[in-house]
């Protein structure tokens, strides 16, 4: 059973993460980078979602504080190499924590 999703409130899966869980009445959290940074400018409504503004505003330190915060990782991506994939992947990693790759075929 899913108690808590994690995120880093990025654009794409990290929010719609965020919004099915808390539509389902799980619980969310995480944290975003300083200034609630993201790919399409700033989201401090992510705040709505208990993210907590990270001290940094670079993705990698944010994505290892989610990592150690959390009992595993889900990926979902086109691709899987990319700079912000493998850097969760070493988070994940890092921090001992298992991951799932979900490999999103375009359409």
């Amino acid at each position: 059973m899913i108690k808590k999703v994690i995120s880093g409130g990025q654009i794409g899966a990290d929010i719609a993460g965020l919004r099915a869980a808390k539509a389902c009445g799980v619980e969310t959290g995480g944290h975003a980078p300083k200034g609630w940074r993201t790919l399409l400018g700033p989201n401090p409504s992510l705040a709505n979602y208990g993210l907590i503004e990270h001290g940094s505003p670079y993705y990698p330190p944010r994505t290892r504080e989610n990592a150690r915060n959390s009992d595993g990782t889900i990926r979902f991506a086109l691709n899987f190499n990319t700079p912000g994939e493998r850097a969760t992947l070493r988070a994940a990693d890092a921090a001992g924590k298992p991951h799932f790759d979900v490999k999103i075929e375009e359409v």
